[in-house]
């Protein structure tokens, strides 16, 4: 059986460390300057605690505590309480950061992604190459840009459940019909897609290249439309709705022989 990771099991000490020698490493989540604004608006020092940082190569990184760092550095504090782990690296860092933060609510599950990413996990990197290798990337970063997907979760889903290639051929398909939208590959969209195909992509009447043209005849916006009006019609997941209006859209103005079901 493998050991479970503890920090704890490494040494530590308590010390006041400069703010200018302390670190950011990049298995740490987005900042969110709400957060940063909402600490130094309810500032108390007592209730702060102690950031949790790695003494490693003669620098100091801080692996919990980063968006009270930020604060402390908002209101000009020169110092802070740190415990001081000794002997980790890097790796050991990254899964410090989520022994300390993967149950709590603060971590989204686009920042544990990221911490898995650096650390090392098996799944989360064969993951991010799928997705790169369809010519997209995770927004680890959170930066809204089109081309990043944030939906993670969905990703996963989809690759667990379908496996690789079906996770692929359903962000090339959409990529190539609605191009690098955001919109596009939100979770309804991505799942939605994937279902749709898993259906009914065998089906001796299914023509994908005529799907193809009916989605870029209508757009993207029509596709959301019809969804969301499917969803609240028939009472639907938003997911199962795009499947409705994909095969609606699929069928229209085709013979009833020719429709699929």
């Amino acid at each position: 059986m493998t050991k479970q990771f503890n920090p704890n099991s490494y040494p530590k000490s308590i010390s006041r460390i400069p703010l200018s020698q302390i670190n950011v490493a990049d298995y740490q989540r987005v900042v969110r300057e709400s957060t940063v604004r909402k600490i130094i608006n309810n500032f108390d020092p007592r209730g702060l605690g102690s950031l949790l940082v790695s003494k490693r190569d003669g620098k100091y990184w801080v692996f919990d505590g980063q968006h009270r760092l930020r604060a402390l550095q908002a209101l000009g504090a020169k110092t802070a309480e740190c415990i001081v782990y000794e002997g980790m690296t890097y790796l050991d860092e990254a899964k410090a950061w989520d022994y300390f933060n993967l149950k709590s609510s603060r971590a989204t599950r686009l920042d544990q992604a990221n911490a898995e990413i650096k650390r090392g996990d098996t799944f989360a990197i064969a993951l991010n190459k799928t997705v790169e290798e369809a010519g997209l990337s995770i927004d680890y970063q959170q930066t809204g840009r089109d081309g990043y997907i944030s939906a993670y979760i969905a990703l996963e889903k989809i690759y667990k459940e379908y496996g690789r290639d079906r996770l692929q051929k359903t962000l090339r398909f959409i990529k190539q019909i609605f191009g690098l939208s955001r919109k596009a590959f939100q979770r309804s969209m991505m799942i939605g897609m994937t279902e749709f195909f898993v259906r009914y992509e065998k089906n001796p009447k299914f023509d994908q290249r005529f799907l193809e043209k009916r989605l870029v005849n209508n757009g993207l916006q029509v596709l959301l439309n019809l969804a969301t009006r499917n969803k609240k019609q028939y009472n639907q997941t938003l997911e199962e709705a795009t499947v409705s209006a994909l095969l609606e859209l699929y069928n229209s103005n085709k013979k009833f022989e020719n429709r699929l079901r």
